[in-house]
């Protein structure tokens, strides 16, 4: 049982986390209450970050639009998405080549932050989501990992929500690759995995006993704050969330059915 209102929960948290796409916005339209719940933010001192899966353009490309559809000049502070600490993991294991099914956008992020592109002989293939995927590149990265190069994947969302409901993403071409190559990644990076929330923690000098993670999604969002022992609200605008909840035995700390009825308790 809750010991205390939401407000004085919400009241408790220094920094959130939010969930992007589905969260915040869908598609190209801002999410009732997004702009109102930034704005109590700025105005009661809060620290945010908000985490997207979503790498099919680049980094700024996607930080542009973001910034658009809120109507915030968000700094690149606090935008996320698995292309920074993809290409941190790189750096650390000493990575000088890369192929993949990426995005010319993700690609050439990649190759600004230091590694080069090289389809011949690649030390390591990048699975992403790939909205320009080709049969030719599929079996160029097929061949390649079945010839002993090691691979990693930006994220595991098998569906990336869009306003007419959803396309296939990461997730569901990261299963393609499994299945025709029996090899598991080296890394996942994305939500819920440990790679990215450990970036964002350590990029802002976060305690975790004062952060909050928002999210739509009991698979990615939840379950990361519940593997990473951090406070979290679910945003159950698919009532399917809340059965997923179940299946995973995971337990938000809060449940709200939109951020308007959030930001009603606040």
């Amino acid at each position: 049982m809750k010991t205390k209102s939401f407000s004085d929960f919400f009241a408790s948290k220094k920094f959130v986390i939010f969930d992007g796409d589905g969260t915040l916005y869908l598609d190209k339209n801002p999410i009732d209450g997004s702009k109102r719940l930034l704005s109590l933010l700025d105005m009661t001192g809060k620290g945010f970050v908000i985490i997207s899966n979503n790498d099919s353009i680049s980094y700024n490309s996607r930080l542009k639009l973001v910034r658009k559809i809120l109507g915030v000049n968000i700094p690149s502070s606090r935008f996320i998405l698995p292309t920074q600490p993809t290409i941190e993991y790189l750096k650390e294991k000493g990575v000088k080549s890369f192929d993949g099914l990426v995005t010319d956008g993700l690609r050439r992020d990649i190759i600004n932050g230091g590694i080069r592109y090289d389809t011949n002989s690649p030390q390591i293939i990048i699975i992403g989501f790939d909205t320009q995927l080709t049969y030719e590149k599929l079996r160029r990265v097929v061949s390649h990992i079945n010839n002993g190069v090691d691979y990693l994947v930006t994220h595991t969302d098998p569906l990336c929500p869009v306003k007419s409901g959803s396309m296939p993403d990461a997730g569901s071409i990261f299963q393609l690759i499994r299945a025709a190559t029996r090899k598991e990644p080296v890394v996942i990076i994305g939500k819920p995995f440990r790679r990215i929330i450990d970036y964002v923690l350590r990029e802002n000098r976060l305690d975790k006993k004062n952060v909050l993670i928002v999210g739509d999604r009991a698979d990615t969002d939840i379950k990361m704050a519940e593997s990473n022992c951090i406070d979290s609200v679910l945003i159950a605008r698919e009532k399917g969330e809340l059965r997923k909840l179940r299946e995973l035995k995971l337990s938000p700390s809060y449940v709200f059915d939109s951020l308007s009825d959030m930001l009603k308790e606040t």
